[in-house]
Order: C-alpha cells, then structure tokens, then sequence
C-alpha cells in the first residue's frame, strides 16, 4: 500500500463503519482490529479535524495531570540550583 503521497509502504486497516446518533452528537464506532491495532481503550483521547474534504483522526499523547515532587526534586542538579536568596528581615509572625 502506498500513502497519499504515492511515497514509501505504510500499514492500513481499511473497514467501513457507520455515523450514528449518540445522545445530541454524532459518533463512530471504532472497529475493533483498529483499536487492537492503535492499543485504544475508553478514554484514549483523539483529535478529529476536517482536512482536503477528509475526516481525520489521530491520537493525542496526554501528559500527566500530577506531578510527584520526587520527580521534581529528581532533575535538580549542579548546574541548575542556586543559591540562597535573601527575602530580608522578619514581616510579622514568620519563623526564619
């Protein structure tokens, strides 16, 4: 199989699926030997545009939400620590 682009092979799993109601949207079922293929589950998140009269959909690589301090604390180094920073003298009840 060649791409668009008349370029070099690329894989493809052709299926034919049918646009359904959904609640007030539309949807697409995804046919099962895509999913297995893309390692899709429920909440996978895609984008989906309309480009040169063609649906597309592609998956969305999503960064984590939370952050561990020990991964923080983890990528402090030599070169990227600093030194003490002077806030002054005591502001009301603070303990220094």
């Amino acid at each position: 199989m060649f791409d668009d682009a008349g370029g070099k092979d690329i894989q493809c799993i052709y299926m034919t699926t049918t646009v359904q109601k959904w609640g007030n949207s539309l949807a697409v079922r995804l046919p099962r030997a895509v999913v297995d293929d893309r390692s899709l589950r429920e909440g996978s998140v895609v984008s989906v545009r309309s480009e040169n009269g063609r649906i597309v959909m592609r998956e969305v690589t999503v960064r984590p939400t939370s952050v561990k301090l020990s991964d923080l604390l983890a990528k402090i180094s030599v070169k990227n620590s600093h030194a003490e920073v002077s806030w002054g003298s005591r502001n009301g009840k603070e303990l220094w």
